[in-house]
């Protein structure tokens, strides 16, 4: 596997999402919560992005872990609102 390949993907897997290999077509990246809501795919050195199984736009690889970078800081955003409005 290709070095920045490995790197996206790790830092993926770090911050929580389901990372999948698939020997026919790469990898594939998961929300956290609903697999069904959007996906990246590797295609090569960039990644698409797949909203309810519908392919949107192609990223590379500073435009793919940006998303993620928001996906993941907005689930912490309501993750943490959830806690304070339980009391916690």
């Amino acid at each position: 596997m290709n070095d920045l390949i490995n790197d996206f993907v790790t830092q993926a897997r770090q911050w929580g999402f389901i990372c999948e290999a698939d020997p026919q077509q790469g990898w594939q990246i998961f929300s956290t919560r609903d697999r069904t809501t959007w996906q990246l795919d590797q295609d090569r050195q960039k990644w698409i992005l797949s909203i309810r199984g519908v392919p949107q736009i192609s990223l590379n690889r500073a435009e793919a872990i940006k998303f993620l970078q928001l996906r993941r800081n907005s689930l912490s955003l309501l993750f943490s609102l959830g806690l304070s409005f339980l009391g916690k």
